[in-house]
């Protein structure tokens, strides 16, 4: 017989069994774990992806629109002197995409500071105009966009 804290050699086989088995389970969900990390890895890696490509890198570089513009003219224009100029002359003629749109009062108080070399001299000049408390009150609602109408022009409102 056998004593009581001791196994049987049929006992002993059968408790090998069972941690192989719960170490193979145990393998077989790190296994799945893994995988799922790896999908959601990979996943992440493709909408990072995307985003990327659909929104355009954001890392700051250097290019300007003129130089974009002058890469598109020149590739249009091939070895066309004159007409890769004549597209230079447009492009610099032209207004920019983003001029602030300004009441016409406004305008007026811009052109009538022409040639001030000052922000403040400008809204001296629009302190001491006849449409004082609209203009001033658009002036003080719309500081950013007065100030980039003084400094890059701008167009009347309709």
């Amino acid at each position: 017989m056998t004593k009581t804290n001791e196994f049987t050699p049929a006992q002993i086989k059968k408790i090998r069994k069972i941690i192989r088995d719960e170490i193979a389970r145990h393998d077989k969900r790190l296994e799945r774990e893994e995988k799922q990390y790896q999908q959601n890895l990979y996943e992440a890696n493709a909408e990072v992806e995307m985003t990327a490509r659909d929104w355009g890198d954001f890392r700051l570089n250097n290019e300007t629109k003129r130089d974009v513009f002058e890469t598109i003219a020149d590739k249009y224009a091939g070895y066309d002197d004159e007409l890769y100029e004549e597209l230079l002359r447009k492009y610099d003629d032209a207004l920019p995409d983003n001029m602030p749109v300004i009441p016409k009062a406004v305008g007026e108080i811009l052109q009538s500071a022409h040639g001030q070399d000052n922000l403040l001299g400008v809204l001296e000049t629009a302190k001491n105009g006849h449409k004082v408390s609209e203009t001033l009150a658009w002036i003080i609602a719309n500081q950013k966009t007065f100030a980039r109408a003084w400094l890059d022009g701008y167009q009347v409102e309709e």
